[in-house]
């Protein structure tokens, strides 16, 4: 593999070169095996890409989550280091990047050698009782989730008869129907909360996909918009073959999701905008609404999820929300191999683009 060229070179204390080990010696035979074998039982992927940007080689590990034949720029979309850049600049210099993938952050050491660029994990770094405790109060809020998923169905669902009934006045009506609202967003806070944790504990997002239209998902959800926010204009744009295979439940999610936050952050006079758009072996949609951009300072972190950014949007929502929409809508797009990204400014207002391959990538075995 190209790593051992990059590993095997040898620099004196100040930074120099020394003369490189002799190919013939079977001392330096014997290191270049203990070094293979190394790579060979690391747990985590080492990979080696050539020129183009394609993955040409890899370790059991890469080979067991398919990463040979997969294209850089896809492993490592979202840490801004582009592929491309190795030709253009001939930068040398190992580096660090860090990706957001489905199952959490991941950190990859970049080695450009002569011939490509070699990659490789890194193990999450063990932090005794910290990690312990970690996993520990993920698995409380599982539980937790878990268990007021119950009692809340029981509310929603008494709010519901109550109404049904018809024995209740106009007032009382009124007083249910704001019951049954709280127990609906409780219930969506708490499908996020589950969903944040299986993240954490690195077992990613499950999908189910199946045969589906994301022209006519986008076309259900705008006419459920017009039946919930009669006062405000969403339109939809179609074009080619909206057809794939994906997790529809996940997806209408996320595209309610994403319409709700235009209309709360757009401009009310204006409609949104919400398009989907044949690209070949994918299908993007987008969605755009007129108003204030987001702020410089938050862009760049909003599909992030550490603790002080969502510490800091809950200290500007100022409404008890937990912050994890965008976040997690982005996790959803991952892990069916697609791609999110946001884009806003004061004269174009702002664009979510989805970007989902037609199928899915499976699953790692």
């Amino acid at each position: 593999m190209g790593c051992c060229s990059v590993v095997l070179e040898k620099r004196s204390p100040t930074g120099d070169h020394r003369a490189r080990p002799r190919r013939g010696e079977s001392t330096d035979d014997a290191r270049l095996q203990g070094v293979l074998a190394l790579v060979r039982a690391w747990s985590h992927p080492v990979i080696h890409a050539d020129r183009a940007g394609v993955v040409t080689s890899g370790n059991p590990a890469a080979e067991r989550l398919g990463l040979v034949g997969r294209k850089l720029a896809d492993l490592l979309r979202g840490s801004g280091w582009e592929p491309g850049l190795l030709a253009v600049t001939g930068d040398a210099q190992p580096r660090v990047v860090v990706v957001e993938a489905s199952g959490g952050r991941q950190r990859w050491l970049l080695c450009p050698t002569p011939d490509g660029i070699t990659l490789a994990m890194e193990a999450p770094a063990a932090t005794g009782r910290t990690d312990e405790a970690t996993t520990l109060r993920s698995l409380l809020l599982t539980v937790l989730g878990h268990d007021l998923r119950n009692p809340v169905a029981a509310i929603r669902m008494a709010a519901d008869y109550l109404v049904r009934s018809g024995t209740v006045t106009d007032r009382q009506a009124k007083a249910l129907a704001r019951i049954a609202g709280s127990a609906d967003r409780l219930t969506t806070m708490l499908d996020q909360l589950l969903d944040f944790t299986r993240i954490q504990l690195g077992e990613g997002l499950p999908i189910t996909p199946v045969p589906m239209d994301l022209h006519a998902l986008c076309h259900q959800v705008r006419e459920e918009i017009e039946v919930s926010h009669p006062e405000r204009r969403v339109m939809h744009r179609s074009s080619g073959d909206g057809r794939g295979q994906w997790d529809l439940l996940r997806l209408s999610q996320v595209v309610q999701a994403l319409v709700g936050n235009a209309l709360v952050h757009g401009a009310p006079d204006k409609p949104v905008v919400m398009s989907s758009l044949d690209d070949g072996d994918h299908v993007v949609v987008q969605l755009q609404n007129e108003g204030p951009p987001i702020a410089p300072d938050v862009l760049p972190h909003l599909l992030e999820a550490s603790a002080d950014v969502l510490r800091a949007r809950s200290i500007r929502r100022g409404d008890g929300n937990l912050g994890l929409g965008l976040y997690l809508a982005n996790q959803v797009i991952l892990t069916h191999g697609g791609r999110m990204e946001v884009r806003s400014t004061t004269s174009e207002g702002t664009t979510v683009t989805l970007r989902l391959p037609r199928q899915p990538p499976s699953p790692p075995r």
